[in-house]
């Protein structure tokens, strides 16, 4: 005998609807219902160990959202994520949400933890959800489901947007989910209110008015800065260069205000009010903080740099990008590697101009000076293509995981259910573009290989580096010399020492 143990739902979207179909007609129908499951189902028992009511969800899409607003949603995913439940009974699938694409989520969010939905007017061929699931009509049934889910999600677009400005507008309310540093506090007749989040908070005006504004950090500094200091995320993880974006991006949530459309895509009109939620921040440290990042973004523009495209990075194997870096009083010229800030876990690093300018002197020097060029070049090369090599076994590294990335893929949407169509369709593409992009750079290493292979400067060719090389640096213009460099050499640097500010030069290779 399978005994299965049941959460019980009821749900009604209004009070007025409660008077023609009770919630307590649903509880105890669905009490009734799971005592006579044997009858109905061969072999199976069940008990409910928890009842659960709801009373309206609006017109809310996402359960992490109605999980947030409503008790039941949270206790119901609490349920079935910690595997309390094999089942839940309710009314009907439309009891679980007023939205097709709330209940589409909380079906497959069950489905994921080998839960069950059971609804008394429409009840499932069978209770095991194994076999469900080894079938194709469980994993088709869910992809059509979606499939018209997407109609509802689209039809409901339009409303969700007025309803956000209607909630911005006139409750002076937030549009979305709450930002990191407020939470709610519910009184006892269910009112909800925002209130500041201590913790948080204090690390929020310790980033924007102490560090950025204060001590005038970059964000890099930032985070370097709040690690040592041993704060936490809003998910408890270290400070990277990104996670600071959503602080600096809309800093005007700190200072009581609220903003919809504010980078709009398809021209909405900005709306901006004063929220009724207590200030981080003080309107004049928001003055402060906006002027100091429109002057950055004005300084945001790279110093010209006839090593540009020369600089490589040799961690990624890209090229590192023209800065400005902080050297008080003045702003010096620099290469700083984006492949690396924005990688987790790998090390930032950073090199000022004068070094590499230094290095390549030096590089075309030794060449002038060698007694057999030649055979300096060639070792260059073979070093080259040593190099080149590792990074071919790397880029194969990547394409067996995007592999097995669309295995799994293919296998949730075809077997489990767990995909929206157009979730599936554009991670797909983003898979593609993946793919197509490590190819691409595939291509350039092993075009890179030939040429080394095949690598054998002419007389003349030689002649022109070794004589050139002082007069290029001396007396060429910048524009002509960046051109001679781009053609003759690559420079390649990685982070120094254990912190990753340093940055040395690994080697120069002549191409």
């Amino acid at each position: 005998m399978n005994k299965l143990r049941f959460v019980s739902w009821a749900a009604v979207s209004s009070e007025e609807q409660a008077e023609k179909e009770s919630i307590d007609d649903q509880l105890r129908l669905n009490r009734e219902w799971v005592q006579n499951l044997g009858r109905l189902y061969h072999g199976y028992s069940g008990e409910i160990i928890e009842e659960l009511t709801n009373v309206g969800t609006r017109s809310i899409v996402e359960l992490r959202e109605a999980a947030e607003i409503y008790p039941s949603y949270a206790r119901l995913t609490g349920l079935v994520g910690a595997g309390a439940v094999a089942a839940v009974i309710c009314r009907s699938r439309d009891r679980l949400g007023r939205v097709d694409a709330l209940i589409v989520t909380i079906e497959r969010f069950c489905a994921q933890h080998n839960v069950i939905i059971v609804p008394r007017q429409s009840p499932p061929i069978t209770l095991d959800i194994k076999e469900l699931q080894k079938s194709e009509g469980i994993g088709l049934l869910s992809v059509v489901e979606a499939h018209f889910a997407q109609a509802a999600v689209k039809r409901l677009v339009h409303e969700h947007e007025r309803g956000m400005a209607e909630r911005v507008r006139v409750r002076k309310q937030f549009p979305g989910i709450l930002p990191w540093g407020y939470r709610y506090r519910y009184d006892r007749d269910g009112t909800r209110n925002i209130e500041i989040d201590p913790v948080p908070a204090a690390t929020i005006r310790h980033i924007l008015v102490d560090l950025f504004v204060g001590e005038n950090l970059t964000r890099q500094e930032i985070a370097e800065r709040l690690n040592d200091e041993g704060h936490a995320t809003s998910r408890g993880k270290s400070w990277q260069y990104d996670t600071l974006t959503g602080i600096f991006r809309t800093p005007e949530r700190y200072a009581g205000y609220i903003t919809l459309n504010e980078k709009s895509k398809v021209g909405r009109k900005l709306l901006r009010v004063r929220g009724d939620h207590e200030p981080i921040i003080t309107d004049d440290e928001l003055g402060r903080i906006k002027a100091k990042l429109a002057k950055n973004t004005f300084r945001r523009e790279p110093p010209d740099s006839v090593l540009a495209g020369v600089v490589v990075c040799t961690l990624s194997g890209r090229p590192m990008y023209p800065a400005w870096l902080r050297n008080p009083p003045r702003l010096t010229p620099a290469f700083r590697c984006s492949s690396c800030e924005c990688t987790p876990g790998a090390k930032s690093h950073c090199i000022v101009e004068s070094r590499l300018l230094d290095a390549a002197r030096k590089a075309i020097d030794g060449l002038m000076h060698s007694a057999d060029a030649r055979k300096l070049l060639r070792n260059r090369h073979a070093q080259q293509i040593e190099r080149e090599r590792v990074t071919l076994a790397g880029y194969a590294a990547q394409q067996a995981q995007l592999d097995s990335k669309e295995q799994r893929l293919l296998h949730t949407y075809v077997h489990l259910g767990h995909a929206q169509l157009d979730w599936f369709d554009n991670e797909m593409a983003r898979l593609k573009s993946e793919r197509a992009a490590i190819e691409e750079q595939a291509a350039q290493a092993r075009a890179r290989i030939a040429a080394a292979e095949n690598a054998e400067l002419s007389a003349d060719s030689l002649r022109a580096i070794q004589s050139l090389g002082d007069r290029m640096f001396d007396a060429t213009e910048p524009g002509q010399l960046h051109k001679w460099l781009l053609g003759v050499m690559r420079i390649y640097v990685s982070g120094g020492d254990s912190s990753g500010k340093r940055a040395q030069i690994d080697q120069v290779v002549f191409i």
